[in-house]
């Protein structure tokens, strides 16, 4: 009657919002979406219930208007995007939600010029031009479940769609417990003690970090669950790590 194919209809009473069960009449499919705008006649013709927007919780104030019926829903896709926050979604500012935006498909520096200018590019966008953002470009989609593991390892779950939002914020906490930086080793050295028995590899800045070829076996060791399980153990691609230890602020000491 409500939704073509879906004939059972039930509806969350002392509506809009309401939420709309639509069941087929084998009961092995349903429908299942927030209604925002009013249902009755003749005030649905006008109103936007027959729109997408009567399902989007993004479209207008349908975002408030949850929030007033069901507390709590974190409107992550508006830190994204850059929309004006709702109630219960914590503000971003206006240029990280542009920098986030405005994230490099690809990194400033391609493979054929080095594995150790990739990396020395990284670290000196990051700490001493203070543009995470392009940091962040050298960060493959493969790594994404990596982050969001160990996010969830401290209690910190990141919303689905937020990896790079959220790694942006964190970079930028980073900075500011640094003060000034002239230069990567203002920040870090080489963590010479780090796997003292690989390979080193060729490497113009031995001070900022130490490069060193990765066995496929101990490179798989490395990696998380998540990527392990999508066939990684499977690649038998060249494998480099770059270690080095934070000299100042959130990153004393410690080695990365």
């Amino acid at each position: 009657m409500y939704h073509k194919g879906f004939p059972i209809c039930y509806r969350l009473k002392n509506g809009p919002p309401s939420i709309q069960l639509s069941i087929t009449r084998d009961e092995r499919m349903s429908d299942i979406d927030v209604d925002y705008r009013s249902s009755t006649f003749p005030k649905a013709l006008f109103n936007g219930h027959l729109t997408a927007g009567n399902s989007d919780v993004r479209a207008g104030g349908n975002l408030d208007t949850h929030d007033d019926r069901w507390a709590g829903l974190n409107g992550w896709w508006r830190q994204v995007f850059g929309f004006s926050l709702g109630s219960t979604a914590k503000p971003a500012s206006d240029a990280t939600t542009g920098r986030a935006a405005a994230i490099p498909v690809n990194p400033r520096i391609t493979a054929n010029q080095g594995i150790d200018a990739s990396v020395h590019d990284f670290l000196t966008s990051w700490v001493v031009n203070r543009q995470p953002e392009n940091a962040i470009a050298y960060l493959s989609p493969l790594s994404y479940p990596c982050l969001e593991s160990m996010a969830r390892k401290k209690q910190k779950p990141i919303p689905p769609g937020m990896v790079r939002f959220n790694t942006l914020m964190a970079m930028d906490r980073f900075n500011a417990s640094l003060g000034k930086t002239n230069s990567v080793q203002d920040v870090f050295e080489a963590a010479t003690n780090w796997k003292p028995d690989l390979k080193e590899e060729k490497n113009a800045y031995p001070a900022e970090f130490r490069l060193v070829e990765v066995p496929p076996d101990m490179a798989q060791d490395q990696g998380c669950i998540q990527a392990q399980a999508e066939g990684s153990k499977k690649d038998k691609g060249e494998f480099y790590g770059a270690a080095l230890r934070g000299k100042l602020g959130d990153g004393r000491n410690k080695v990365m």
